[in-house]
């Protein structure tokens, strides 16, 4: 009996998971193709010389370090505002040095 409840749970579980499923990826808007700049090279690891915009963007905004994401918001400002308020996932002192870098630099779409 406890064996029939069980895989009765199991299948039950398994068809209420695969009918709920939705997709919470974010799609990208930045898809140009870009030179990987040589400061930034070891944290794009799967990219050699170009890869798309965002995906740099966001490895910086993820795995860099200060210089690392000042340097990225120095080439693509508006950009990077844009991403900082899409995911919501960046870490918080990150969000804080790009609002602080709009007031600083006059960029308004923060």
């Amino acid at each position: 009996m406890t064996t029939i409840v069980v895989n009765y749970f199991i299948n039950n579980l398994t068809i209420t998971m695969s009918e709920h499923k939705q997709s919470n990826r974010i799609k990208w808007k930045y898809m140009q193709k870009v030179p990987v700049p040589s400061t930034i090279k070891q944290i794009i690891w799967d990219e050699q010389t170009v890869a798309p915009r965002e995906k740099i963007i966001m490895r910086v905004l993820q795995y860099g370090n200060y210089d690392e994401i000042k340097y990225i918001y120095g080439m693509y400002p508006e950009e990077v505002t844009e991403i900082v308020n899409r995911y919501p996932g960046l870490r918080r002192g990150v969000k804080f040095w790009v609002v602080y870098w709009n007031k600083l630099y006059g960029h308004t779409n923060n």
